[in-house]
């Protein structure tokens, strides 16, 4: 490190730009067998082989909810089948969710007109909270370079939706409360969407 930190001072840039990320070892595996990986024999796989062999949204969930203190295991053939377990393309498979409700006939509902100090049950305040924590979890996320807090964002998110999806009936025949409601689905869209942006990620409208 000291010897690099030497070279950029070198070329007249200040070394204390130089940012290294130290991980933990990463273990891959194709199926049950472990694969070998050697620097002396040159024996390397890099991420990007990963991704190609994959694909991008397996392999960049998988990697993005790592923690660098952690160490972190891949299967290279059957990354696809792990891909749908549960935590790992969970937020990705949930975007959907959080579409709009399906207006009933001859029904137009104006979300700005919404007043979100209908909402106050358990489940709406918890989703509320939570996507309050954005901010924080960007800076989190940026200044310690550490994205695996997104990750774990975006899956809290994703349950806290699913739950009040399922506690609270979003189109009523209440049209201040659907409104309201309506508010808060499209507020979690928005939130739920940058953040799996920001982990590279594409946001599905449907699977």
């Amino acid at each position: 490190m000291s010897r690099m930190k030497a070279v950029i001072g070198a070329l007249g840039i200040n070394p204390e730009k130089l940012k290294v990320i130290i991980s933990q070892m990463v273990t891959l595996r194709r199926g049950e067998n472990v694969i070998k990986l050697s620097k002396r024999t040159g024996e390397l796989i890099t991420l990007r082989e990963l991704v190609e062999e994959v694909g991008r949204m397996p392999a960049g969930s998988s990697s993005s909810r790592a923690r660098r203190t952690a160490r972190w295991t891949s299967t290279r053939a059957g990354e696809a089948r792990v891909g749908r377990q549960p935590g790992i393309l969970y937020p990705v498979c949930a975007r959907p969710h959080f579409q709009h409700p399906a207006p009933r006939p001859g029904k137009k509902y104006r979300l700005l007109a919404g007043d979100v100090s209908l909402l106050n049950t358990d489940v709406e305040l918890d989703l509320i909270r939570k996507m309050l924590l954005f901010p924080e979890v960007m800076e989190l996320a940026a200044i310690n370079l550490e994205p695996h807090h997104l990750a774990y964002f975006a899956q809290e998110i994703a349950t806290s939706f699913h739950s009040f999806y399922k506690h609270c009936r979003v189109v009523t025949d209440n049209e201040a409360l659907t409104c309201a409601r309506l508010k808060l689905v499209e507020a979690a869209r928005i939130v739920f969407s940058r953040a799996l942006v920001l982990m590279g990620m594409a946001a599905p409208e449907k699977m």
